[in-house]
């Protein structure tokens, strides 16, 4: 698990480096002869990997029921009322924490925009269905992990995705899912225990 995670937080701090190849993104198999591109198409899969490891898929909650109440790992991101019963998970949520995932997803959020102005610099920001992708798996253990850490994961996700979100520019617009500043809103307040 350790692994895994260490390859979607190195890519989560790589990503902002190859923000112009997500754009190529749109032609048609380019990632089979552009490097870049390619790492920048993994976003998607390292996604929904991140989410089974946190139990969106079956083989993850059978697996979660069987050895559920194997508390493996400290840390000082999970809600220790859950540990009898959930154990497993929240020793996964403790080993992302631990090796500062929800701090690197932060960091990426960050990414071209100022929260203290207000603004956003459009050569720097991370496309928002990236965003939205990582987002709605992070939202997965907000159950598990203790009050402190989800408020201060929220206000500082909200922060920064409020300026973002407010400074679409006319080309994300035309492009952009119009679904997806809707689904970003409804996680970050369902992440807030608002929704």
């Amino acid at each position: 698990m350790a692994k895994l995670f260490e390859l979607i937080l190195t890519w989560l701090s790589i990503i902002p480096n190859y923000r112009d190849s997500m754009k190529e993104l749109k032609v048609n198999h380019l990632y089979a002869v552009d490097l870049a591109t390619a790492i920048a198409s993994c976003g998607p899969e390292l996604s929904k990997m991140l989410g089974q490891c946190f139990g969106m898929c079956r083989r993850a909650n059978e697996f979660s029921a069987k050895y559920g109440h194997c508390f493996m790992t400290d840390g000082t991101c999970s809600n220790k009322k859950y540990s009898r019963e959930k154990g497993f998970m929240m020793s996964i949520v403790n080993v992302f924490g631990n090796m500062g995932g929800f701090d690197k997803f932060i960091t990426l959020l960050s990414k071209g925009v100022d929260t203290e102005l207000g603004t956003c610099d459009p050569a720097s920001i991370i496309p928002l269905p990236l965003i939205s992708g990582f987002l709605e798996q992070l939202k997965q253990v907000k159950v598990l992990c203790n009050e402190d850490m989800t408020q201060g994961f929220a206000i500082q996700a909200s922060m920064l995705l409020k300026v973002r979100i407010e400074n679409l520019n006319d080309i994300e617009l035309k492009e952009l899912d119009k679904d997806v500043p809707l689904l970003i809103i409804r996680l970050m307040t369902s992440f807030m225990g608002l929704y």
